[in-house]
């Protein structure tokens, strides 16, 4: 899903490097973009 994407993990790169005071809401929705996760992931 989102969370596969570069910009997920970038972003999560950043505030840990720079320390930043962030909080991370993350929702399993059951997609993978815009595909059924059971079938993304198999």
């Amino acid at each position: 899903g989102g969370t596969s994407e570069g910009d997920f993990h970038e972003a999560i790169n950043v505030a840990a490097v720079w320390n930043l005071p962030v909080i991370f809401v993350i929702e399993n929705n059951g997609y993978g973009l815009s595909t059924p996760s059971n079938e993304q992931f198999k």
